[in-house]
């Protein structure tokens, strides 16, 4: 079983969340959002969008409609912290925000063998 380390992100991970972002949006929003919006999606743009993110507080972001994400985070112990309309390149979107009052909460929750930083 491989260790698990927990933290909050920082801007140095800016990139690798771009990554995974991108990724798992062309996986799980394919049908939902238009395919060429998908294909387009750059790395390079998502990291300046990261930095900025991660250098506000911890939280999470769905797509308000995508109810299995928003399961997974409150079965996480996530509290819903704001639903707000937003528009990404031109869609008319709703986002929820999703955050826990710690990481030992999250830590607890997934029954992790975790080093917090």
């Amino acid at each position: 079983m491989t260790e698990a380390i927990i933290r909050p992100a920082t801007p140095a991970d800016a990139s690798a969340i771009a990554q995974v972002r991108i990724d798992a949006w062309r996986t799980t929003y394919k049908g939902m959002i238009q395919d060429a919006y998908l294909a387009a999606m750059k790395v390079e743009d998502s990291t300046a969008l990261w930095k900025k993110i991660l250098s506000a507080g911890l939280i999470v972001w769905a797509i308000a409609a995508n109810k299995a994400a928003r399961a997974f985070y409150e079965k996480l112990g996530a509290e819903l912290l704001v639903e707000q309309p937003f528009t990404w390149d031109g869609m008319a979107l709703v986002e929820a925000g999703y955050g826990w009052r710690n990481l030992d909460s999250l830590v607890a929750a997934v029954d992790l063998p975790a080093v917090l930083h």
